[in-house]
């Protein structure tokens, strides 16, 4: 359903393979589906059609394809009168072709979304990076930070501590949309692995430069 969704409101779909061999470096080779280890395919369409959810799926290098149920003349095509022209479908080696979602399931491990946004929308993009006492991790749920004194403390505190990490204000004059992302350059070009980061969101009252407790 989320595909689905995703798919209707016009986002970029992508999948993937992704083995890595023992050492953890990315593995070359096909499985016995015909699907490439660690290479991308987009994903083109998707359609329930005579109770079946299909997935059309492009790969971009123009040919190899997938060669399980419902590959091109795949005899399965014959318990479906009539579906290939429902969908349109021409058998040829074109690196285009129709799966079972729960094969798509069982063969791909990564989905890759890219939401392209209207051209009304407006984009504010900074750079920033956590760095020294800038990357303190995230906020300590489980941490006891009600003590009056504590505010004092912790502002004069230089460690790498959550409240040091990068923080942004962003004030809201009426009810709109909002999408906040937090991206890393792709690890292809820096040459880095992703690390896990993630961000808070806080609703805050007064004009405030800096949070240094969650329940201010």
């Amino acid at each position: 359903k989320d595909l689905k969704k995703y798919h209707q409101q016009g986002f970029l779909l992508g999948c993937a393979n992704t083995v890595k061999d023992e050492n953890g470096n990315p593995e070359e080779g096909m499985g016995n589906s015909g699907i490439l280890f660690n290479h991308a395919y987009g994903i083109q369409q998707i359609r329930e059609v005579d109770g079946l959810q299909l997935i059309r799926i492009r790969n971009p290098w123009g040919q190899g394809e997938w060669a399980g149920k419902f590959a091109d003349e795949e005899e399965a095509w014959d318990d479906y009168k009539g579906l290939k022209e429902k969908l349109n479908y021409v058998f040829k080696n074109d690196g285009n072709w129709w799966m079972r979602y729960e094969d798509f399931c069982a063969n791909f491990n990564k989905v890759y979304l890219c939401k392209i946004f209207p051209a009304q929308w407006q984009q504010f993009s900074i750079n920033s990076e956590w760095n020294g006492n800038t990357a303190g991790g995230p906020y300590p749920i489980d941490s006891n930070t009600e003590e009056e004194n504590k505010n004092e403390q912790v502002q004069n505190d230089t460690n790498d501590r959550w409240f040091n990490n990068p923080q942004f204000r962003i004030s809201v004059t009426k009810k709109t949309n909002l999408i906040i992302s937090l991206m890393q350059e792709d690890e292809k070009i820096s040459k880095r692995p992703y690390i896990p980061v993630n961000f808070l969101v806080v609703r805050v009252k007064s004009k405030r430069d800096r949070l240094w407790e969650i329940n201010q």
